[in-house]
C-alpha cells in the first residue's frame, strides 16, 4: 500500500471515528487552517494561518495546543484559575494571597483572606493560641497583668502568674519569704508591728550588709525591688528576668532567646531584629512584616494581594488592573478590574485608581489625604474622617491606643482616673479601679491603714479607739512605749509613709507608683512591670521616650508615628505609605522604593510612576 493511500485512509477513518464538522479544515501538515482558525485534532493553527501538527518545532519551540478554559475560569499562563477562590491567583492572574504564621492563605470572592490552623483562633490580623498566649489569655485581647517578683503565663485560658526564684506563692501574692514582713520565714509568718524581716526571722532590726526597705531587710547591692537603694525596682523586657548586679539594674533573656539592645528577641521570628540584632522588616502599605527563620516576608491584609512584593487590590490599581502587571494606559483609570477612561458610580479618580473616599484611608474625603497610624493602631476612613483602628483590646483615648482594662488613668473608660491612696498605689483590674497597699498596710473603704497602729482603724477595719487612747500593736492603750504618738497611733517615723521623719508628714507618689519612707525619708516603689525614671514611672516596653531604658527615645519619621513595641522602637506609616528602611515612602511614585522597597530606579529620568520606572 502507498504513503499516499495509507494517509488518505487515515484521515477517512479520523472522521468517521471523531464526527468531523465539515466546516473544520482536514487538511494535514502545512494545510491552511479553515475560517474560524481551527484544524483537525492533533493539529494547532499556528500565526502563519497554517495547521501545524501538535509536537512539531516551530523557532526550535515545541507546538502546544491552545487551551480553552470552560465558562467561569480564567486562563492565567498555562492554568485554568477560579479567580473567586484561588489563593494563586486572587480576583486577578498572579495576585497572590499571604498569611501570617499557624494560618493559610485562602481567596473568598475575590478577596484575600486567612484561615488559623488549629489549635491557633484569629485576633486582629495574627493567629494566637488562646490557652496559652499571655497576651490573649482566653480571649482575643485579654492580656494578663504581671505581678511584682513573678510573670505572668496563660495556663488553659486562664492567667496565672509564674514566681521567680527567690520568690514563692503566698496566696495571690510572688513574694521573698527570707525579706518580706508579711511572709517572713513562711506564708503563715507575719512579723509584729515595727518588727522587719531579715533572712527570714523576724528582728528588731536588720542584719550585716542588709538594709531596711519598708520592714524588709534586703541587699540593695543584688536586690531586683531594691537595686541600689530602697524602692528602685529593676523592670525587665518580655521573656526576661530583672536582676540586680553591682547596684545597677540589668535582666537575662530566657533560654534561646538574644538580647538586643532592651528587649529579648528570637532571631528567627522577630521583626525588629530577623536574623540579626537591628535587622527591621520593611513594611508594605496595606500590609504587615513576617520573620520566617530568620528571614523578612511580607503578609498583606485581608482583601489585598501580593504583585510582586506589594499589597494591592487590582480591582482599582492601574499597574495592576485585573491582573499582576496588567498595565492601564494613559488616561485610562482602573474600575472594577478593568481599564475604562472614568470611574463607576460613586468612586473617584486618585492617581488612576477608582476609590471611595468615604472609606479609603490613604485617600480620606479627598485624593492624597493619608491618615495617620499609632502605636498598637491603624489608620482608618470613617465617613470621609481619618480615625485610629487600635488594635484589639486597645481602645482609642485622648490620642492614644491604651489598655482600658488595666490603664490607671483610662480605667473602664476614657479619661476614669483610678483616685491615688496614701500607703498605697491605684490599681485597675478588668476595667475596675482598687487598691494596692504598701507591705504591712491594709484596705479599709478606700485607703491604705496600718492595723497595727492606726487609732481609727485598730486590729481591724472601722475598729476606733477610745478618746486619749493608742493604737499599740493593733490594740487600744494609753502609751506607745518606744513608738512615737501622732493623733492616736503610734508609729515608727523611720518608715511610716503618713509620718515619715515627723507625725504629719505624709510621703506622696507619681502616677503607677506607690509611696514609701526609709529611714525618714519619703520615696516611691513604680508598680509592677514599671520602670523609675527620674519622678516618674514607666512602661519602658510601650513608652517611645523610654524605650526599652530610661532617656532612650524613638525617632519620629515623616509620613509616619514613632512606636515602641516589645522594648523595640519602631515606626507606623500613615495609610498608603510603606516603611522601607526605617522611612516611610510612597513606592507608587518614589525612584529609590519604586514598587518595592529598594527597588531603584537609573536611567536619566529617575521617574517613578504607578510603581513602575520611566
Amino acid at each position: 500500500m502507498s504513503a499516499r493511500v495509507s494517509r488518505l485512509l487515515a484521515l477517512l477513518s479520523f472522521c468517521l471515528f471523531s464526527a468531523c464538522d465539515p466546516g473544520i479544515s482536514t487538511s494535514l501538515e502545512g494545510k491552511q487552517c479553515d475560517a474560524t482558525g481551527r484544524c483537525a485534532e492533533g493539529y494547532v493553527c499556528a500565526t502563519t494561518n497554517l495547521c501545524v501538527r501538535v509536537g512539531a518545532l516551530m523557532g526550535g519551540v515545541s507546538v502546544v495546543p491552545p487551551i480553552t478554559c470552560s465558562e467561569g475560569m480564567t486562563l492565567c499562563g498555562s492554568n485554568c484559575v477560579l479567580l473567586s477562590t484561588d489563593p494563586r491567583s486572587c480576583g486577578g492572574c498572579g495576585a497572590v494571597c499571604s498569611a501570617p504564621a499557624n494560618a493559610a492563605a485562602i481567596c473568598l470572592d475575590n478577596d484575600c483572606n486567612f484561615a488559623c490552623r488549629p489549635p491557633s483562633s484569629p485576633c486582629g490580623n495574627r493567629c494566637v493560641e488562646f490557652a496559652t498566649d499571655p497576651q490573649n489569655c482566653g480571649a482575643c485581647g485579654v492580656a494578663c497583668a504581671e505581678a511584682v517578683g513573678g510573670s505572668a503565663t496563660c495556663v488553659d485560658g486562664k492567667c496565672q502568674t509564674l514566681c521567680r526564684a527567690p520568690s514563692q506563692q503566698c496566696g495571690t501574692d510572688c513574694t521573698d519569704t527570707n525579706s518580706d514582713p508579711g511572709y517572713c520565714g513562711s506564708c503563715d509568718k507575719k512579723c509584729g508591728t515595727g518588727e522587719v524581716c531579715s533572712n527570714g526571722v523576724c528582728a528588731t532590726t536588720c542584719g550585716a550588709g542588709l538594709s531596711p526597705c519598708s520592714g524588709a531587710c534586703v541587699d540593695v547591692t543584688s536586690n531586683g525591688d531594691n537595686c541600689s537603694t530602697c524602692g528602685m525596682r529593676c523592670p525587665a523586657p518580655t521573656s526576661a528576668t530583672p536582676v540586680c548586679v553591682a547596684s545597677k539594674c540589668d535582666f537575662k533573656c530566657s533560654e534561646g532567646l538574644t538580647r538586643c539592645g532592651g528587649a529579648c528577641v528570637d532571631l528567627n521570628t522577630n521583626m525588629t531584629s530577623c536574623g540579626m540584632c537591628g535587622n527591621a522588616c520593611n513594611l508594605p502599605a496595606q500590609g504587615q512584616a513576617k520573620c520566617e527563620l530568620g528571614a523578612c516576608a511580607i503578609v498583606c491584609d485581608p482583601g489585598y494581594a501580593e504583585c510582586d512584593g506589594v499589597c494591592t487590590k487590582t480591582a482599582n490599581d492601574p499597574a495592576n488592573c485585573g491582573a499582576c502587571g496588567r498595565v492601564c494606559g494613559p488616561g485610562e483609570v482602573c474600575s472594577l478590574g478593568t481599564c475604562n477612561l472614568t470611574c463607576s458610580g460613586a468612586d473617584q479618580n486618585c492617581g488612576g485608581s477608582c476609590l471611595n473616599t468615604a472609606s479609603d484611608p490613604a485617600n480620606c474625603g479627598k485624593c492624597g489625604t493619608m491618615c495617620p497610624g499609632a502605636a498598637q493602631g491603624a489608620p482608618s476612613c470613617e465617613g470621609a474622617v481619618c480615625k485610629i483602628r487600635c488594635d484589639v483590646g486597645y481602645a482609642w483615648c485622648n490620642g492614644a491606643c491604651v489598655r482600658n482594662d488595666i490603664d490607671t488613668q483610662n480605667c473602664g473608660a476614657c479619661a476614669k482616673a483610678c483616685a491615688p491612696a496614701a500607703n498605697g498605689a491605684p490599681l485597675c483590674k478588668s476595667g475596675v479601679c482598687g487598691l494596692m497597699c504598701n507591705t504591712g498596710f491594709s484596705a479599709c473603704n478606700g485607703q491604705c491603714v496600718n492595723l497595727g497602729s492606726d487609732g481609727d482603724h485598730c486590729g481591724a477595719c472601722a475598729r476606733v479607739c477610745a478618746l486619749g487612747q493608742v493604737c499599740q500593736s493593733g490594740k487600744c492603750a494609753t502609751e506607745c512605749g518606744a513608738k512615737t504618738a501622732c493623733s492616736g497611733s503610734c508609729v515608727e517615723l523611720s518608715t511610716d509613709t503618713s509620718n515619715c521623719g515627723a507625725c504629719g508628714k505624709v510621703c506622696t507618689a507619681p502616677t503607677n507608683a506607690s509611696p514609701s519612707c526609709n529611714g525618714g525619708s519619703c520615696s516611691f516603689v513604680c508598680a509592677g512591670g514599671l520602670l523609675r525614671c527620674g519622678l516618674k514611672c514607666v512602661d519602658a516596653k510601650s513608652d517611645v521616650a523610654n524605650c526599652g531604658q530610661c532617656g532612650e527615645s524613638c525617632s519620629t519619621v515623616m509620613g509616619g508615628r514613632a512606636t515602641c513595641t516589645d522594648s523595640q522602637c519602631g515606626v507606623a506609616c500613615d495609610a498608603g505609605l510603606s516603611k522601607c528602611g526605617g522611612a516611610c515612602v510612597d513606592t507608587k511614585s518614589d525612584p529609590d522604593n519604586c514598587g518595592g522597597c529598594m527597588k531603584l530606579c537609573r536611567g536619566k529620568k529617575n521617574i517613578c510612576e504607578l510603581g513602575r520606572c520611566k
